[in-house]
């Protein structure tokens, strides 16, 4: 027996805020699109920059969006991965690390509104606070004469 609250139609669709966030991988799945192209599919724990949390769907692919999946591996430490040319869905479980969220809206009105990936936040891409330390005291005691 399926027990639901027949209330739910009536709960208001809240959206994450747009703008940087982080995200925990907490599903990762092969999948073959329409056309025959393997990507995969991920199920994201996502906290926007309020600290809400929410669920977002997202797609790696090879063929589209190429950038976006060169970002995935590298904002949760999976560049050797990405450069030897693989990714399993293993590799990504668990992973975390920092996104750009956005919000797709439907045009045609058919569809809520809903969160969607805009990008990931490569970690080489954005100086660590000890970076930021380091260029602003550049002295160096080791310095050889």
């Amino acid at each position: 027996m399926l027990n639901f609250d027949p209330r739910i139609d009536e709960e208001k669709h809240e959206l994450l805020a747009p703008g940087e966030g982080d995200f925990e991988v907490l599903k990762s799945e092969l999948k073959q699109s329409k056309a025959g192209n393997a990507y995969i599919s991920l199920i994201l724990k996502v906290w926007d920059k309020n600290g809400r949390q929410g669920t977002v769907f997202d797609y790696l692919m090879s063929y589209a969006m190429k950038h976006k999946l060169k970002n995935f591996c590298y904002a949760t430490g999976l560049n050797h991965n990405y450069d030897q040319g693989y990714l399993e869905p293993e590799n990504c479980m668990g992973k975390s690390g920092k996104l750009i969220l956005g919000i797709e809206k439907d045009e045609k009105g058919v569809y809520k509104d809903k969160n969607r990936v805009m990008d990931y936040i490569c970690s080489e891409n954005k100086p660590s606070k000890d970076d930021k330390k380091e260029e602003l005291n550049p002295l160096d005691d080791d310095i050889p004469f």
